[in-house]
């Protein structure tokens, strides 16, 4: 995560072995580089450690790989306050994106984008929010480009995976 003017916010190379984010459903480990999510029913989900406040005018950078087919589901939690309160990028495994802003409960917006995505390769998916627009690219190439709706908060970045390891 990088805030305006600076590098390197927040980072986390996952080389440790030391699970330390907040794991909101269980399932997750840090290993050879990679936090690995696997679901046990429906989701898995892992918050940032409580030690990053977050930020507001940032971007978060996230390499993802999908380790199924056609049925998998990740999301990337950016301005995560609480579900009623987040900035949420829904990727499913057949490169059809959602990015979806809630504020107090309410979705106040939903907009789509398509990135073709193959199975068991990594891609950098970046959130990037400038002050003006909410900015979503993939390897470099715009995806998603749209003003908020409401008012982002600060807030820290997680991770969601549903029907398959997300890593």
């Amino acid at each position: 995560v990088a805030g305006a003017g600076c590098t390197g916010l927040f980072t986390d190379d996952f080389e440790n072995n030391i699970f330390d984010w907040r794991s909101i459903k269980p399932a997750w480990i840090e290993t050879e580089g990679n936090l690995v999510g696997t679901p046990t029913g429906k989701k898995a989900i892992a918050l940032a450690p409580e030690t990053f406040a977050g930020c507001l005018n940032c971007k978060f950078r996230s390499v993802i790989s999908f380790t199924e087919g056609q049925a998998g589901k990740v999301w990337i939690l950016s301005h995560f306050v609480d579900k009623k309160n987040t900035l949420e990028l829904k990727i499913k495994s057949n490169g059809k994106m959602k990015l979806i802003e809630k504020e107090n409960g309410s979705r106040r917006q939903k907009v789509k984008g398509f990135y073709e995505l193959l199975p068991n390769t990594f891609y950098t998916v970046d959130v990037d929010f400038d002050g003006t627009n909410i900015i979503v690219s993939v390897d470099g190439n715009p995806v998603i480009s749209t003003p908020p709706v409401g008012n982002l908060q600060s807030g820290t970045l997680g991770f969601q995976s549903k029907f398959t390891t997300l890593s």
